[in-house]
């Protein structure tokens, strides 16, 4: 008996049976992603359920689980199991969602590591501009001004052709904005109006002007920006235009800025994506003699909860309440419409 051929057969049938399982696994993770890219989410979740009790150290299927998972908490976890673990497989699209979820709950100092560690690990990556951006927003809202000055200027000078050259540059407007320094943030804002008028960008720059102007005590030149606005997103109102509008309308006669009256505002403390979290900052908040509120948005199929206090038709009432706050905790607080 010729052993070496028997041998040979059995390599043979082994390596096509290994074909076979890896081309049907294959199939199964084709059928979920097609699922996916159609919309049907509920399926896609399914079939990648299925997929990953065989195949649980796949990263694409891992990551594509944490988009589809509802629970912010569970998508996290996907995430970090891909970016800690793959070489290359979707780590870097998985460091940006890793980024999103810290920004959302306010981890400032996660995202500032994540970034750092990105850029060590993949230098010329494509998603860099966003990384930057991520990083430079991060250092902003830990109050860390020259930093993030500098991340955004970074952005706006070697990344020009990317979309995130114009959140770069808007976010050059807030940091002088936040500074108090009006003339400036109005010459930034309007860099963006010039540049990037076609992106999405464009309504936060319009904001920007109008809030610069109103701040500087140009009221006129104020209203003709939230004119502006109202003219190219009548349904698009946002928080700074509503809080402009009541602040103006005290003065002038607008006519439809009585649609408006009647708005409230509230401290926002916090989103959580820990249910948890959520009711720990509940409790020390009520321990203090704060009556807070708690809601839940989703977003990106995710659950987050709003931490928010107070409930003031005045705008000066909620930027008091602000500051105590700000002043007792060491934060940054922001106010938003109920």
């Amino acid at each position: 008996m010729d052993f070496k051929c028997i041998a040979s057969s059995r390599r043979v049938i082994f390596l096509g049976l290994l074909l076979f399982c890896s081309s049907a696994f294959s199939q199964e993770l084709n059928i979920a992603l097609s699922y996916y890219n159609q919309g049907d989410f509920k399926s896609a979740r399914e079939e990648l359920k299925s997929y990953l009790e065989s195949n649980p150290s796949d990263f694409e299927a891992l990551y594509y689980a944490g988009k589809l998972e509802g629970e912010a908490g569970k998508s996290v976890g996907y995430f970090k199991k891909v970016w800690e673990n793959s070489s290359k497989i979707k780590k870097e699209e998985s460091a940006l969602e890793l980024c999103l979820y810290y920004q959302a709950v306010g981890l400032n100092n996660s995202v500032l590591g994540l970034c750092s560690e990105f850029k060590r690990t993949f230098p010329k990556s494509s998603f860099l501009p966003q990384i930057l951006w991520f990083e430079s927003q991060a250092f902003f809202s830990s109050g860390k001004i020259e930093p993030a000055l500098k991340g955004f200027k970074n952005i706006v000078e070697h990344y020009p052709f990317s979309s995130w050259a114009a959140w770069a540059q808007l976010g050059i407007g807030e940091v002088y904005f936040f500074q108090g320094k009006f003339n400036k943030s109005l010459k930034e804002y309007n860099k963006v109006v010039d540049k990037y008028a076609e992106t999405e960008v464009f309504p936060s720059a319009l904001s920007g002007i109008y809030r610069a102007f109103e701040s500087s005590k140009e009221k006129d030149k104020a209203i003709l920006y939230l004119n502006l606005y109202k003219e190219k997103y009548p349904k698009g109102i946002d928080l700074e235009s509503q809080i402009l509008f009541e602040e103006i309308a005290t003065e002038k006669d607008l006519g439809e800025a009585e649609k408006l009256t009647g708005t409230k505002y509230a401290v926002q403390i916090g989103v959580f994506a820990s249910k948890e979290n959520a009711d720990r900052m509940m409790k020390r908040l009520k321990l203090r003699g704060y009556n807070p509120e708690r809601s839940y948005k989703i977003i990106q199929n995710k659950k987050y909860y709003l931490i928010r206090v107070g409930s003031f038709y005045s705008l000066s009432e909620a930027q008091r309440l602000r500051e105590k706050l700000e002043k007792e905790e060491g934060e940054v607080y922001r106010i938003v419409i109920k």
